[in-house]
């Protein structure tokens, strides 16, 4: 079996959107899980109710404003994040290579 990707959450700087930019993720506001839509204390859809909706869903603060982002996990190309090893260097992780075999480690 091939080596994981571990992305640390806390980490990630920016997410790659098919709109085709990156959006700049505030430090240690990057989230996963079930989304819901809701009015008040109302849920008005879960992630997963209906189909062809996705239930995992991303989330995150834009540094720049009061702005947070959600989407469907499924629609976030690729991340860019800050590593242990080198806290300045960016690298980018993405689900598969052109090729569609295994893990990218840029």
């Amino acid at each position: 079996m091939g080596e994981r990707l571990a992305i640390e959450a806390d980490r990630i700087a920016a997410v790659l959107l098919a709109d085709g930019n990156w959006h700049p993720v505030e430090p240690s506001s990057f989230e996963i899980g079930t989304y819901q839509f809701k009015t008040g204390d109302r849920t008005v859809l879960g992630g997963g109710a209906a189909s062809r909706l996705s239930e995992l869903g991303a989330t995150w603060r834009n540094p720049a404003g009061d702005e947070w982002f959600a989407c469907p996990l499924s629609s976030i190309l690729a991340v860019r994040y800050t590593t242990r090893s080198h806290p300045t260097k960016n690298a980018v992780a993405t689900a598969a290579n052109p090729s569609g075999t295994g893990p990218v480690h840029a």
